[in-house]
């Protein structure tokens, strides 16, 4: 239903799923707000999402969690409530780290589209200037690669690491590697 855009099945799934969800909890919260969404009610998407992005945060399910970001993120554009929009970029830039450590290409794809529909300066942009080289790099650091494992992982050359490393120091005025690690680690990259 929410694929095909069908509003009127969408609307009659939603319903479904509110009557079983006591059965089965915060487990059809993130369905229950995709089918709110197509339905047309962005503020029911929202609190089905965020119910979702909670569970799925607290439980530790990676992979779900950094969808549901971005699911959540969907409805909040689409509410438009003051502070959303900010909201928004926020949950676009977890789910974009999230996605880039478990290589999750297609969600990556549409985060992307959901952070340049939000333009510069509104999400579209990741911390301190970085580029999104310069995130793949500080995120193997903060888990502890050593720069030519990076090399490796990320097929670049060793002085091409450095090269970022150097950047990134620039960027957030970090001085040393242990700062850089700890600057990562503040951005929750340690677990992405």
């Amino acid at each position: 239903a929410a694929v095909r855009s069908d509003a009127g099945a969408a609307a009659r799934w939603h319903a479904e799923l509110l009557r079983v969800q006591g059965d089965y909890g915060s487990s059809f919260a993130r369905s229950a707000g995709i089918m709110a969404l197509a339905a047309g009610d962005p503020a029911a998407a929202v609190g089905h999402l965020d119910e979702s992005y909670a569970f799925t945060r607290d439980a530790g399910y990676r992979p779900e969690h950094a969808w549901c970001c971005s699911d959540l993120a969907e409805a909040l554009l689409a509410r438009g409530e003051p502070g959303d929009t900010a909201r928004a970029g926020e949950l676009l830039r977890e789910g974009q780290a999230l996605a880039l450590g478990l290589g999750m290409h297609p969600l990556l794809a549409r985060i992307a589209a959901g952070l340049e529909r939000l333009g510069p300066g509104r999400g579209g942009s990741y911390p301190d200037r970085l580029t999104a080289r310069e995130v793949d790099v500080l995120r193997l650091v903060t888990r502890g690669f050593s720069n030519k494992e990076i090399a490796f992982d990320l097929r670049l050359s060793v002085n091409t690491v450095t090269t970022h490393l150097k950047h990134i120091r620039a960027k957030t005025g970090c001085s040393n590697r242990a700062e850089t690690v700890a600057y990562g680690i503040r951005r929750g990259l340690d677990r992405a």
